[in-house]
C-alpha cells in the first residue's frame, strides 16, 4: 500500500521534494508530503515549524530550508537556553533583520521570558525567515508560532512509514562499513 500512496502524490509533489532534499532516505508518503510543503514554504519565504517526535528528520528539514533562504544560518539549542538572555534575543533578531535564516530547535523548551522578547522582536521584521522544530505546542510556542505567522508541516515518525526502514538500515550501514547489508 505504500506504493499506491506514493503513486497517489502527483508528479510535482514528488518531483519537488526529490529536488528540495535529493539525498533525502525513503519515499514514504508521508515524508514526500513533508517535504513537498517545506519546499514551498521555503519557496514562499514562510516561516515554518515541524511538528514531530525524536528522531522524525525534522532538524535536517529545517537545515535545508534555512540554507536555501541564506548562507548566513544561527541555529539555538532552545532546550539549552536557561534564562532570559537580551543579548540572545538581539542577536537573533539582529540575524533575521539582516537577511539571515534562524533555526529554532525544541522551540517549546524555550524559557517563556525568552520566547516572548523573540516574539515581539520577530514580529517585527517583514517575513522573518525563521524554521522551528517542536514536538509539541505548549502555550508559549505558540505564542511565538503565531507572531511570525508560521506555517505547520507535520513530519510523520517512523512507525507510520514503515516502508523507509530497509532503506534507512541500508543507508546507515553504508556509512559505516565497506560491506554490503544483506
Amino acid at each position: 500500500t505504500s506504493n499506491r500512496a506514493v503513486a497517489q502524490l502527483s508528479p510535482e509533489v514528488l518531483e519537488a521534494a526529490k529536488e528540495f532534499a535529493p539525498e533525502w532516505v525513503g519515499d514514504s508518503a508521508g515524508h514526500r508530503k513533508a517535504l513537498a510543503a517545506a519546499e514551498a514554504a521555503t519557496r514562499q519565504g514562510a516561516a515554518t515549524h515541524l511538528l514531530g517526535e525524536r528522531g522524525t528528520g525534522k532538524r535536517s528539514i529545517a537545515r535545508f530550508m534555512a540554507q536555501r533562504w541564506s548562507d548566513q544560518v544561527t541555529e539555538i539549542a532552545c532546550s539549552k537556553v536557561r534564562e532570559r538572555s537580551d543579548a540572545l534575543v538581539e542577536e537573533a533578531v539582529a540575524h533575521v533583520h539582516d537577511g539571515g535564516s534562524l533555526i529554532l530547535l525544541d522551540v517549546e523548551a524555550l524559557p517563556v521570558p525568552v520566547s516572548e522578547a523573540l516574539a515581539a522582536g520577530l514580529s517585527q521584521v517583514d517575513m522573518p525567515r525563521v524554521v522551528m522544530t517542536l514536538r509539541r505546542p505548549t502555550p508559549s510556542a505558540t505564542k511565538l508560532i503565531s507572531s511570525v505567522h508560521s506555517v505547520e508541516i507535520a513530519v510523520p515518525p517512523l512507525g507510520s512509514r514503515r516502508e523507509d526502514i530497509a532503506a534507512l538500515a541500508t543507508h546507515f550501514i553504508e556509512a559505516v562499513s565497506d560491506k554490503a547489508p544483506s
